[in-house]
């Protein structure tokens, strides 16, 4: 199971140093923008691959 994270890991992930971490709107925001792969529900909550989150993260970031 931990190839999958909740959404406070996402924000964790696509905080960029010494900036507050996106919230969660902006998250939303990306990902519509297909910016951050689609989300699983599992029971309630939404969980996210994350090497897909990962790799959307460092092509975002070198673009």
């Amino acid at each position: 199971m931990n190839e999958y994270i909740t959404l406070d890991q996402v924000k964790e992930l696509w905080t960029i140093p010494g900036k507050k971490p996106p919230s969660t709107a902006t998250i939303w925001h990306r990902r519509r923008a297909g910016l951050i792969p689609q989300p699983k529900l599992v029971g309630r909550d939404n969980l996210y691959k994350r090497e897909d989150v990962i790799r959307m993260r460092d092509e975002f970031l070198e673009g």
